[in-house]
């Protein structure tokens, strides 16, 4: 009782009034991560607070908002999440106004770490011939559409493949043979510039409409 009394009860009265928290969201913060109560409110969380709430540039709500959605960012914000988030900005060259649109649009980034995303990035902009992302595409893809972060080129894949089947991009097969090597070589080279094209067209469908690649395809365009 003495415990509770010296130690967590005035915790949990900083988080309350530190979050502006109701009732039931200070429960449900609570109960999904108790542990957060055997941190110092002062020495831990306040820091951590103010270093998210400068870094990223949130309001009181968007906060709130993370701190709901990830509540250890109570304990690792300053000494884990920053320095991940310090490596993503400094390799796309983001500004905080980017930062902030991509954490408020999926919490889970706080939760990436810097290797994992930058193998992701790497594969965007690897020699995948409907990627092949250049700088300024693959920021608009990970601004845009954070969770790509998290979302390995095998995961892609499938999505990929649907939607060059579905939009009729693929080109048929060469014929077995040709009456000639030059009318067999034309028609190859044909072939390859016809691919080359269609690649082009499917990865313009993909960027125009990035949500394609997150979507369940097969309900989302389902007559």
């Amino acid at each position: 009782s003495c415990g509770f009394e010296t130690n967590i009860q005035p915790t949990i009265k900083n988080l309350r009034k530190a979050l502006k928290l109701d009732t039931p969201k200070l429960k449900q913060l609570i109960l999904s991560q108790p542990q957060i109560l055997s941190l110092g409110f002062k020495s831990v969380m306040q820091p951590n607070l103010q270093s998210m709430r400068h870094y990223i540039g949130l309001n009181d709500e968007g906060v709130r908002k993370l701190v709901l959605n990830q509540p250890l960012l109570l304990k690792n914000f300053r000494s884990v999440i920053r320095p991940n988030l310090e490596s993503l900005k400094k390799d796309l060259k983001l500004d905080k106004s980017q930062i902030r649109k991509m954490v408020l649009r999926w919490p889970k980034l706080l939760t990436l770490k810097w290797d994992a995303m930058q193998r992701v990035m790497n594969e965007l902009q690897g020699p995948h011939p409907m990627l092949q992302l250049n700088n300024e595409e693959l920021i608009d893809w990970v601004v845009d559409q954070p969770s790509v972060l998290n979302t390995p080129l095998h995961n892609l894949q499938p999505k990929l493949d649907w939607l060059r089947s579905n939009f009729a991009l693929d080109v048929p097969p060469p014929p077995q043979s040709s009456p000639s090597t030059l009318a067999n070589t034309t028609e190859n080279n044909d072939r390859t510039r016809s691919v080359n094209v269609n690649n082009m067209l499917l990865k313009d469908v993909i960027q125009r409409n990035k949500i394609l690649l997150f979507a369940n395809l097969d309900k989302t365009l389902r007559p």
